[in-house]
């Protein structure tokens, strides 16, 4: 059957222009309110900022600078917005004007299958985190906690990640995912934010490993193995920086290798959680002991402190080691990790 719901968006929008979301919603909450914040600064070697050639392609250097460098910060407020009678195509919302992605890949002219008709739902997903699994534990995990019961919690159709099944059975969250539908009533949020209210969620979730594990002791540290998924940052010399750690009482950490409760097992109450940036950082969040400390290995050729966000949210410090490139990859000085250890607070 033919996608009509594309076909009357575009001409609709052709006499109207498009529209954004919040926009043609029937209504609106502000569920936590803007704030401001004075954040701590990150960690690391005065000549690791001369190290950096080109910054990810979803930043910028004047935004990594700042974010770096602490100091008061303002926080979005998050908020929640209803649409009533909207379609659900492949991970493409529309009515009216309005087109909301959050998946990837072109709008579909032909469509195969017929549309679920749903009454009350609340979308959990969102466009990262259907990209990046790093996204989907911070993002679809904390929203799957905002309950506005009877709606349901909603997800589209994707490839599962490695420890997807693992987290929502570790964490009790579930969702009802869709190819095409049509929903009566579903509510959007905005929830980007990485303030008090994704605190408390994320809290929420910590404590609960927490109990479960009977209040697990502090430990030095964990570096957690990239792997082989997501973009290529190849730590040419990992086997020397696994060695390092270990003989500083580190756990090794293969991720790739373990079930998602497994992982959390070697990670919770670590005082240091160490890797290669990347979204494998992410088990880090609910595991990292309090007042612990986040440490990023950066390729100079993609310098990305995403994880200062979140340590800021969750209360914990934040450093970074920035490499240097070599052919097929990058390496990490084990005297800079030496420093940069000395200098982070027990």
């Amino acid at each position: 059957m033919i996608n009509q719901a594309l076909l009357k968006n575009a001409m609709i929008r052709s006499f109207t222009g498009r529209k954004k979301l919040p926009e043609i919603s029937d209504k609106s909450w502000v569920l936590w309110p803007s704030e401001s914040k004075v954040k701590r600064p990150s960690i690391y070697l005065e000549q690791m900022l001369d190290r950096v050639t080109e910054v990810c392609e979803f930043t910028n250097r004047e935004r990594e600078l700042k974010l770096i460098q602490g100091g008061e910060r303002e926080y979005a407020p998050t908020m929640a917005y209803l649409i009533r009678n909207i379609e659900i195509i492949d991970g493409h919302f529309y009515k009216g004007a309005m087109k909301y992605s959050i998946k990837e890949g072109r709008d579909k002219l032909w469509l195969n299958g017929s549309f679920e008709e749903l009454s009350e739902a609340q979308l959990v997903a969102g466009w990262y985190g259907n990209r990046f699994f790093g996204h989907w534990i911070r993002d679809e995990v904390t929203a799957s906690i905002i309950d506005f019961s009877p709606f349901q919690k909603l997800s589209v159709h994707r490839s599962p990640y490695l420890h997807e099944a693992g987290y929502r059975e570790l964490f009790q969250i579930h969702s009802k995912s869709v190819g095409l539908a049509r929903c009566r009533e579903l509510i959007v949020f905005d929830d980007y934010s990485q303030n008090s209210f994704k605190q408390k969620r994320y809290e929420y979730f910590r404590s609960s490993l927490k109990q479960g594990e009977a209040g697990q002791a502090k430990h030095p540290g964990v570096f957690i193995r990239r792997g082989k998924s997501g973009a290529s940052r190849t730590l040419v010399n990992e086997s020397a920086i696994e060695e390092f750690f270990q003989s500083v009482g580190f756990t090794i950490v293969d991720q790739e290798n373990l079930s998602a409760a497994e992982v959390m097992q070697k990670i919770l109450g670590a005082k240091v959680v160490a890797s290669v940036e990347g979204s494998h950082m992410a088990h880090g969040i609910y595991g990292i002991a309090e007042g612990g400390t986040f440490l990023a290995l950066q390729p100079p050729y993609r310098f990305n402190n995403t994880y200062k966000d979140y340590a800021d949210c969750l209360d914990v410090n934040y450093s970074f080691v920035v490499g240097e490139e070599v052919p097929n990859g990058f390496i990490v000085s084990v005297e800079d990790l030496k420093k940069t250890l000395d200098i982070i607070p027990d």
